[in-house]
């Protein structure tokens, strides 16, 4: 058997005889549909408690090469990805996946909560990654204005990670891992910005490259416009007009 695609439809029609077998789901590119023909199936498998060592030992295929297989008990799946937990950073995963097998109904449940931001801390994680993008912004700027070009090009990299946080945030969306934000945009386009996501890239990028601070004026000016939309006023009030210099300052000024 040497097509990628045989062995996971025979390692899955396997775990569908086994009555420990909670669920399987699909994640990596694959589940996300960003994947290629080589792609390997990121494969989660769910197990009664107890049962995860012997069924892994079980049914790991002999010929797995392409199959990225991990066994979770149940109640090491509920737990796993919570938020707070060791585990958050792995929500994206989950933003976006295939539900392979599900004969109770209860992993789908669970996995979805896990590709979201909570809605109980949303406000506040939002308000906290905006307020530590717009500092980010301002200290770049405040640095390009002494001449500093160095520590301005570190803090204007800096801000990117939290520009993602709240453009997607503001979505209820997870930022994607890093090498998906292209996939991410492509497939599951953001709804919310006054740009193309052409746009936003370009001006990403021309930070990244360049710690360029009229790019990085731009996106602030942009993230306030949207913000301020979704009712986050007073974390830019707060900052009592500075957030207005970084965004209008030159060389000039």
């Amino acid at each position: 058997m040497n097509s990628i695609d045989e062995r996971a439809q025979a390692f899955l029609t396997q775990l569908r005889r086994e009555p420990e077998v909670w669920g399987c789901l699909l994640l990596g590119s694959r589940g996300k549909q960003f994947h290629r023909p080589t792609s390997d199936y990121d494969l989660t498998v769910v197990v009664a408690d107890g049962q995860g060592q012997a069924l892994s030992q079980r049914l790991e295929p002999a010929d797995g090469q392409g199959l990225d297989i991990v066994f979770m008990s149940m109640a090491e799946f509920r737990d796993y990805a919570a938020w707070g937990s060791d585990s958050q950073w792995d929500r994206y995963d989950f933003a976006h996946y295939q539900v392979l097998w599900d004969p109770h109904g209860v992993v789908d449940a669970l996995a979805a909560e896990k590709g979201t931001i909570p809605p109980a801390v949303w406000w506040s994680f939002l308000a906290c990654s905006l307020d530590a993008y717009i500092n980010a912004v301002f200290r770049s700027v405040k640095c390009w204005s002494r001449d500093d070009s160095l520590g301005s090009h570190l803090e204007g990299a800096a801000s990117i990670p939290l520009l993602l946080d709240v453009v997607f945030g503001l979505e209820h969306r997870l930022k994607p891992f890093v090498g998906y934000l292209v996939q991410e945009l492509e497939v599951y386009p953001l709804q919310g910005l006054p740009w193309s996501y052409q746009e936003l890239l370009h001006n990403i990028t021309t930070v990244l490259r360049h710690g360029d601070v009229e790019a990085q004026q731009r996106l602030l000016r942009v993230v306030e416009l949207t913000a301020r939309a979704r009712g986050f006023d007073d974390v830019f009030d707060a900052w009592d007009g500075k957030d207005q210099w970084a965004m209008t300052y030159t060389r000039h000024s």
